[in-house]
């Protein structure tokens, strides 16, 4: 740039005055780019936590030559077999429920005779292992909706009565579940 008149009575010349708000800016603009760094980072880690819980692609899927869902029947096979065939009675099916989902923690493996881990290891085994944490979620997710909850841990208490046949369907439906549920288990 050329000096100008006024140059010459100032100690430093109009441009340097420019060059520093130039850099106040710069600096600021620095400063957010990086709380917004840090920010995207933030969010890119809870985006692979709610992937887990992103429904896996079904490897194993369809239908029987009934028209029926594979998955639902597998299911109703298990729920009907702790129930001793008898789909009118499903008090020991919600007993055992019960029983699994008061002992359940996240975090914590289930135990092998666990009606929740049945149920979770035929999920996991449809989706061909790729998302356990998902199935794990989806399970208790689908206990929850049929009403277990913290407000069923009183001994001796018979807990929610549930329907086998849309306790089967709830949990082969692989559309996505509400996300007030998964926050509990997302950390």
């Amino acid at each position: 740039m050329e000096p100008h008149m006024i140059d010459y009575y100032n100690d430093e010349p109009q441009i340097v005055h420019i060059i520093n708000k130039q850099n106040e800016e710069f600096a600021e603009a620095r400063e957010v780019i990086k709380r917004l760094d840090k920010e995207n980072k933030r969010l890119r880690e809870v985006v692979k936590k709610l992937d887990k819980l992103k429904a896996p692609s079904v490897v194993e899927s369809g239908k029987d030559e009934d028209g029926h869902c594979i998955l639902e029947d597998k299911l109703i096979d298990i729920c009907l077999e702790i129930c001793g065939g008898d789909d009118e009675d499903d008090e020991p099916l919600s007993m055992k429920l019960l029983e699994d989902y008061t002992s359940f923690r996240p975090g914590k493996p289930l135990h092998d005779g666990s009606i929740i881990k049945r149920f979770v290891d035929e999920l996991n085994e449809v989706t061909g292992h790729q998302k356990p944490d998902w199935c794990l979620t989806k399970v208790i997710a689908v206990c929850e909706s049929m009403g277990y909850d913290d407000e069923w841990l009183y001994p001796g208490d018979r807990g929610p009565r549930i329907d086998i046949y849309d306790f089967a369907r709830s949990l082969s439906d692989f559309g996505d579940f509400s996300l007030p549920t998964v926050h509990t288990y997302v950390k």
